[in-house]
């Protein structure tokens, strides 16, 4: 994010609360619109893969084309989680082997942490805040 610029303003205090509140309906009820429609065109994609997949299983293919517009092909996706966090825990401080987790801290522990030790953060952790303006409505 960038920072904000501080300019004496045009308005009033009051004038710029409505206009930010006005702004940010509009922003939600136009992504709300946007939202929608991508879903219809996503669930239209997905139905589309899925006959292009029986299609190829059906030939024995993995490649289908048609020349000048495009090619359909398998593709094998990988997809992880946890299932057990203790057993993961087990072999993360048994191995030491912290090379299979991403690198990301979480904020609400190293809050937590800092309480509990006179706000020091752990070691290799940065922790900053930074005072952004916030709007609601009445």
């Amino acid at each position: 994010m960038t920072e904000l610029a501080v300019v004496k303003p045009k308005h009033s205090v009051e004038e710029l609360i409505e206009m930010y509140i006005q702004l940010r309906d509009k922003k939600d009820e136009l992504e709300a619109s946007v939202k929608g429609k991508v879903a219809k065109i996503k669930d239209a994609m997905e139905m589309v893969e899925g006959q292009l997949l029986l299609a190829m299983d059906e030939l024995g293919v993995d490649k289908l084309a048609k020349k000048g517009v495009g090619a359909a092909f398998l593709a094998t996706k990988e997809f992880v989680g946890v299932e057990d966090w203790e057993q993961i825990e087990s072999y993360l401080t048994t191995t030491s082997d912290f090379s299979l987790l991403n690198k990301a801290i979480n904020k609400s522990r190293v809050r937590e942490y800092m309480a509990a030790h006179e706000g020091l953060v752990p070691p290799g952790v940065s922790y900053t805040t930074r005072k952004e303006v916030s709007v609601r409505r009445a």
